[in-house]
């Protein structure tokens, strides 16, 4: 019998967004641990308040929560390894590396560019925040939907992630920081 470690849990739950793979982690970290790293990181618009299809603690009115702009210092400080070492930040980049999720960033930019990204549904929201890999001018991308319908909102991620992208190759070297 082969058993899952961390790093296959925190792969399954980014790569196919399973929330079996997320609760599981959250049993094994511990909520408040997890959300004493969250601040501790300065991510203040980011709480985790209940576990994932919770449907009793959604109907109780706690959400989950996260912004754009924490999404992307979160994302920031895993390129640049601040919230672990190196190698561990390598690790998550990797993983997300692999999100198997085609719509939103990655269905309008390039296959040869790579992305790692997370994306995320539920109700009328769709996600997808990552770092696009340009070459010599790579960057992160947040964008957050919400309303209309799920085509609609997966639509206008890839649209939003293909202009980004299409502004900052045609920059050629210009690099932004």
């Amino acid at each position: 019998m082969k058993w899952l470690t961390l790093k296959d849990a925190a792969t399954i739950m980014i790569s196919v967004s399973d929330n079996v793979a997320a609760n599981l982690l959250i049993d094994l970290l511990g909520m408040e641990k997890i959300q004493q790293a969250i601040r501790s990181w300065g991510l203040t618009d980011t709480k985790l308040q209940r576990k994932m299809m919770d449907l009793e603690s959604v109907a109780q009115g706690r959400a989950n929560l996260l912004s754009p702009y924490d999404m992307m210092v979160a994302l920031e400080k895993i390129a640049d390894a601040e919230i672990l070492d190196r190698n561990s930040c390598e690790i998550i980049l990797d993983i997300l590396s692999r999100t198997e999720f085609l719509p939103g960033l990655r269905i309008q930019i390039p296959e040869n560019i790579v992305i790692q990204h997370k994306t995320g549904d539920i109700a009328d929201v769709c996600n997808d925040v990552g770092i696009v890999r340009i070459p010599g001018n790579p960057f992160i991308i947040c964008v957050m939907t919400k309303g209309a319908s799920v085509a609609e909102r997966w639509k206008t991620i890839g649209e939003v992630g293909k202009a980004f992208y299409d502004h900052l190759t045609s920059m050629g070297e210009k690099r932004i920081e």
